[in-house]
């Protein structure tokens, strides 16, 4: 909220709100009332403005699973620098950390909450990676393409809607474009570019505190290459996604079913039989590296098909928020157009977001 309107606003709340009654309730351990209560604090709501009682207070909340809570004191914790062990912090999962799959971020505080200019104003995160690779080499000659080309990957995610059935389930639209662009050809055409929207609901698992398990996606899938019958490519999935950390390893596992598909407008009705029903993600942070390797397979005995992409993203010289980059995929489905044919390619460059 604005900060002026909210200080025209702060009498008209004060009317509205009964504080005596939120700290009765905050007395006996309700997690909202113990959040409001830190919101109090925070801002001098009715009370002294105080940023160590609000601290206590949302972190009680925290204890009790209040996701906003969560996201509010590490907000605190990071502008008073107060220690993580103080804070318990094993039992503190910000934002980014919820709403990713842990397998698509990581940096060396692990659990910082991005805040970005754009973010703020737009309400947009990053998603999947965000990458170019200048150079990539296709070890396998095409007929239809240099073997030099150059490959990049955005990916934003927009969520609007939280708590609707009271799980702290977050609800949100992402987006993912990636484009394979051939630079080193005459005219440098981009030779296929993947767009893929999707529609999601991420439940964190707060409360299993003995399981890896942080938290499982239900999502809405559309991919497609935007072309014109003969090379068009598309599939709409459901796909259930669950999200593991153990130690410092990060893993995912994915299990999608196609959407049917009318026969005679289908442009791919064999693709479960390359890119498979599912997709395995391990994340091995090691300092400030960052190993993601992925893996599908068909599950066939006959005409086993599927993919291995490893990702290793480094430090790269002074910055702080771009990484080097080096991917290697071999297998099926590295874009759209080749979900049926097999591609062995490593790329260079760098990534933004990972």
């Amino acid at each position: 909220m604005n900060k002026k309107l909210f200080i025209l606003l702060l009498p008209l709340l004060l009317l509205a709100i009964d504080i005596s009654k939120i700290k009765d309730r905050a007395k006996v351990g309700d997690a909202e009332a113990l959040r409001l209560m830190g919101l109090f604090y925070e801002e001098g709501i009715g009370v002294e403005k105080s940023a160590q009682k609000a601290i206590d207070f949302y972190k009680k909340a925290a204890q009790k699973g209040d996701l906003e809570a969560k996201i509010k004191l590490k907000i605190l914790q990071k502008s008073k620098k107060i220690s993580e062990k103080e804070l318990k912090a094993k039992e503190v999962e910000d934002f980014q950390t919820v709403i990713n799959s842990l397998i698509n971020r990581y940096d060396k505080n692990k659990r910082a909450l991005l805040k970005r200019k754009f973010s703020d104003k737009l309400g947009l995160y990053p998603y999947k990676e965000n990458y170019l690779l200048p150079i990539t080499y296709d070890f396998d000659k095409k007929k239809d393409r240099n073997q030099k080309e150059a490959k990049f990957q955005f990916s934003v995610m927009k969520p609007f809607f939280y708590n609707l059935l009271g799980a702290d389930e977050i609800y949100a639209f992402g987006y993912t474009q990636q484009s394979n662009w051939q630079i080193y050809s005459n005219s440098s055409p981009f030779r296929e570019t993947n767009y893929e929207p999707e529609i999601f609901v991420m439940v964190p698992t707060f409360y299993l505190k003995n399981l890896p398990l942080v938290g499982y996606k239900i999502i809405l899938n559309h991919q497609s290459n935007g072309q014109p019958e003969g090379p068009s490519r598309s599939w709409n999935r459901l796909i259930l996604e669950g999200i593991f950390k153990y130690k410092s390893l990060m893993f995912s596992l994915q299990g999608w079913y196609r959407i049917p598909e009318p026969k005679d407008s289908d442009d791919n009705p064999d693709i479960l039989s390359y890119l498979g029903y599912g997709q395995f993600s391990l994340g091995i942070p090691i300092k400030d590296h960052f190993v993601k390797i992925k893996f599908r397979n068909n599950l066939r005995t006959d005409d086993n098909r599927g993919s291995i992409q490893v990702d290793w993203s480094f430090p790269f010289f002074f910055f702080k928020r771009t990484f080097g980059y080096i991917q290697y995929f071999n297998g099926y489905g590295e874009s759209l157009i080749d979900y049926n044919n097999n591609v062995n390619k490593i790329g260079f460059g760098v990534m933004f977001t990972r």
